[in-house]
């Protein structure tokens, strides 16, 4: 009976946690489309701050639902979610606390290093820094998944998917960009379109790893 309650624990969290990390990506999309139109930041930052806890939580629950064999993958993949969400966490709450909420408190040049649409920046690279480590969390957890499904195949390719973003994330930061790229306006439009892409690659990843702990909630159901 214990272990009937903690697998139903473990698929419950785990479908959760990917549910709200669709949606949340879902949410950062969609503000994404709106901000070649409007003013979208405060959307975006709240979705990302959501995202990146339930993120974590998720990799956990694939922890728990992997194969002792297996657990070296996904524990290594639970640390690299962590050093991402604290990036990210930190990120979004200076923007969201500090800058978004008080920008008259501060001069210009205080003010610089914060604002995240600025390439080079303190934020963007700190920013960049988690999204490289959630990709890699990706990654390496890829490998808890058997290619007994074709649903699970589905999950690891978007994993890999996922994962290889890993290099170009954490390199972008650190290349000379074209003046037109990392001015406010250049970078807010180059930008809001690869996020788009990032969105399209993971809100489908989240989305059939939610799928995944549905399954294995309802098969324990049947199976007791």
């Amino acid at each position: 009976m214990s272990n009937l309650i903690e697998n139903n624990d473990v698929n419950t969290l785990g479908f959760l946690s990917a549910l709200i990390a669709t949606m949340m990506t879902c949410i950062f999309a969609l503000s994404l489309f709106a901000s070649f139109w409007v003013q979208t930041d405060m959307v975006s930052f709240v979705a990302c701050f959501i995202l990146a806890p339930f993120f974590v939580i998720m990799i956990v629950c694939l922890h728990y639902s992997t194969p002792i064999e297996k657990k070296v993958w996904s524990n290594i993949g639970i640390v690299f979610a962590v050093i991402y969400a604290v990036c990210i966490l930190m990120t979004y709450y200076i923007q969201l606390a500090v800058v978004m909420n008080n920008p008259r408190s501060f001069s210009t040049d205080i003010l610089e290093p914060f604002i995240y649409s600025n390439v080079g920046s303190v934020m963007f690279s700190i920013d960049m820094l988690g999204y490289a480590f959630m990709a890699l969390s990706t990654l390496l957890t890829a490998a808890v998944f058997a290619k007994k499904s074709k649903l699970e195949n589905w999950i690891k390719r978007f994993f890999i998917l996922h994962g290889l973003l890993f290099i170009p994330t954490l390199l972008f930061p650190l290349l000379p960009l074209p003046q037109e790229v990392i001015t406010p306006s250049g970078s807010d439009n180059f930008g809001s379109i690869v996020l788009i892409i990032w969105c399209c690659i993971f809100a489908p990843l989240a989305g059939l790893v939610g799928v995944y702990f549905k399954q294995k909630k309802n098969t324990n159901e049947l199976n007791h």
